[in-house]
């Protein structure tokens, strides 16, 4: 196995509402990455940021402090007060609330959970909705593992003919 080959490159993106690239890191072959998912998805990169309901400062506080007062998100912080928890073939193995300025969307009060497959090693997701509308996510954030090939000649390469 080459060098070049030992390293994937990991892309953390948002789609939906937003559509982003939030950060991409590399990790050895068959490394797990769920924490540092985790700690992405959690990254405090507006702290200055308040709101009704929020701490200060903001960032994620434990989905089981915040009262939200509207039945969808009640129910889902009642699944998921004790984490990780699992849920049909997926488990989610983090879950908080913050404002939803810090992932570029409305300055709304947003429920996040990061969901891991149980069907597919390394495949991890966050689904981000508003609080008034905890049915559909607004974004989803999701890892994709890119590999390169060892041996690919670049597009600047011309063949002799």
């Amino acid at each position: 196995m080459t060098e070049n080959r030992r390293n994937k490159i990991v892309v953390v993106n948002m789609v939906g509402q937003v559509n982003r690239l939030i950060t991409a890191f590399t990790v050895p072959y068959g490394a797990e990455y769920v924490k540092k998912f985790c700690d992405i998805v959690r990254h405090d990169w507006e702290k200055t940021v308040y709101g009704t309901g929020l701490p200060k400062p903001n960032p994620s506080v434990e989905s089981s402090t915040v009262k939200f007062l509207y039945t969808p998100v009640l129910y889902k912080q009642a699944e998921y007060a004790e984490l990780p928890y699992k849920k049909g073939t997926y488990t989610v193995v983090d879950a908080f609330a913050c404002s939803g300025s810090r992932f570029y969307m409305d300055s709304l009060q947003v429920f996040v959970e990061v969901c891991k497959s149980d069907m597919g090693d390394r495949r991890i997701w966050a689904n981000v909705y508003y609080v008034s509308d905890s049915v559909i996510p607004a974004i989803v954030i999701h890892a994709e593992e890119i590999e390169f090939v060892h041996d690919y000649p670049g597009d600047s390469k011309v063949e002799e003919a």
